[in-house]
């Protein structure tokens, strides 16, 4: 208990009675100018580019220029969510392409660069049912963006708006069971 009430009275003495320290001077820096840290770099595919355009265009009319009728306007309008994607036509030019499922199909398989078949649906692919591959019993084909939640992205006939008016399924019965159509897919690359 001595020893205990000893060390006590010499920590109460050293407390009452500390050591001075000498504090070492560290100037500041010099021109110092901490850089702000970099936004992290997303990378964004060209189908995501596609499709976020796509989405930006939702319930618009993406084709004012109405080359073609509305009723009619499913390509004229998907070259133009394709133009305010990438900046040019599908075919890499400026220039409208004919406006019909028969010729932008035809584009599809002549840039190989541009354009890969797939089987993937997957949001930001290209949905395809060509005029004039049918049955007949529905007489034009369409052409859309694929979606999230397997819906698809086109022009309405009825409202020349670009909407959602299709999901895989129902395209599927339209197009196929219904107009005896092949369904083609494509990836832009």
């Amino acid at each position: 208990m001595r020893t205990l009430i000893k060390w006590l009275k010499i920590l109460w003495e050293v407390l009452q009675n500390p050591v001075p320290m000498e504090l070492e001077y560290i100037p500041p820096l010099k021109d110092y100018n901490p850089k702000p840290m970099p936004e992290p770099i997303v990378v964004v595919t060209l189908p995501q580019r596609l499709y976020n355009s796509a989405v930006a265009l939702l319930n618009t009319d993406a084709s004012p220029k109405d080359y073609a009728p509305d009723e009619y306007g499913c390509v004229e309008s998907f070259c133009e969510v394709y133009k305010h994607a990438f900046g040019t036509y599908p075919d890499g030019t400026t220039a409208m392409p004919d406006l019909s499922t028969i010729v932008i199909n035809k584009v599809f398989r002549a840039h190989k660069e541009r354009f890969k078949p797939t089987l993937d649906f997957k949001a930001g692919n290209i949905i395809i049912s060509v005029t004039g591959t049918g049955s007949g019993a529905i007489s034009n084909g369409h052409i859309g963006i694929c979606g999230e939640n397997e819906q698809i992205i086109s022009n309405n006939s009825n409202t020349g708006k670009w909407s959602l008016g299709f999901t895989f399924k129902t395209w599927v019965g339209r197009y196929r069971t219904k107009g005896g159509m092949q369904v083609f897919l494509f990836e832009v690359i």
